[in-house]
C-alpha cells in the first residue's frame, strides 16, 4: 500500500485547511505519510546537531514494524514529509533506511 491510499478521518482532513489550496495538499500529503510511517515504520531519531547560528542537521534510521525489508513505499513515505532544505537518504541495509536532513532558519 503507497501512503497516497490512506484515507484521513474528518477532523484530519479539517487540520489540512481548505480543500484546492496548495497548503491543503501539502498538509494532506504529511498526514498521509504520518499515518503510514505510525501504522508500518518504526524510527529511532539518532539525534540532531547545530551547524552554525542558525543551520542544524539531524537523521533517522526506519525499519519496517514486521520486520521486513524496506520497500519502495516506505522510502516514499519518509521523504513525503519535507524536514529541511535538505532531505536525503541512503540504505544500510536492506532493512534499514536512514534520512538525513539539514535546515538554515535565517529567513
Amino acid at each position: 500500500m503507497r501512503y497516497t491510499e490512506i484515507e484521513l478521518t474528518e477532523s484530519e482532513k479539517r487540520e489540512c485547511g481548505k480543500p484546492g489550496s496548495y497548503s491543503y495538499a501539502y498538509y494532506e500529503r504529511c498526514q498521509k505519510a504520518r499515518k503510514y510511517i505510525d501504522t508500518y515504520l518504526k524510527c529511532d531519531n539518532r539525534g540532531g546537531r547545530r551547524l552554525g547560528r542558525c543551520c542544524y542537521s539531524g537523521r533517522l534510521v526506519a525499519t519496517r514494524v514486521d520486520g521486513g525489508v524496506i520497500q519502495p513505499e516506505d522510502i516514499e513515505a519518509l521523504t513525503a514529509i519535507e524536514r529541511g532544505q535538505i532531505q536525503r537518504h541512503r540504505l544500510l541495509n536492506e532493512k534499514e533506511v536512514e534520512v538525513y536532513w539539514e535546515v538554515d532558519s535565517s529567513d
